[in-house]
């Protein structure tokens, strides 16, 4: 609830004020690639901005024509039968992309109950697999993005 605040109160003291005091409304990282797409879909499907940073970095590094050798496009890395389920139409256009990518995040924080270590499991190697690990903060995908999801937090 704090970044759709901070987003209006951005939109708001830029029109009024000029973007001098907007700035400083601003993450830290205000070079984030993508960060009004980021913004958007944070909004839309009620996920943390700096989660998904951390999951377009780690799956991408900001790379919206990033192509996996499993097939995975795009900045956040959707397989196709993934992004068909999610109605991503072009997944190497970045917001049709971030859209659907976070819109699946919001799915697997569902499933997990939240849990942030378990829904990167999930994102990366399936929810059925997630399910069936003991420990999901030890699978090295998910501590990357643990890592990175602590870096961007502290931006937000």
């Amino acid at each position: 609830m704090k970044i759709i605040m901070l987003t209006a109160c951005l939109f708001v003291v830029s029109a009024c004020s000029g973007p001098e005091k907007a700035q400083t409304l601003m993450p830290k990282y205000p070079d984030i690639k993508y960060l009004s797409h980021i913004m958007v879909a944070a909004k839309t499907h009620n996920v943390d901005p700096a989660l998904i940073a951390a999951v377009i970095d780690t799956e991408s590094t900001f790379n919206p024509k990033a192509k996996s050798y499993t097939g995975a496009k795009g900045l956040m890395q959707l397989m196709p039968s993934t992004a068909r389920y999610l109605g991503v139409k072009d997944a190497y256009d970045p917001l049709d992309n971030i859209m659907g990518g976070t819109k699946y995040l919001r799915e697997l924080l569902d499933t997990f109950d939240g849990s942030v270590a378990r829904a990167a499991a999930g994102y990366n190697a399936g929810p059925g697999a997630a399910k069936r690990m003991k420990a999901p903060h030890t699978f090295g995908y998910s501590i990357k993005v643990m890592k990175k999801y602590a870096m961007y937090s502290k931006e937000f």
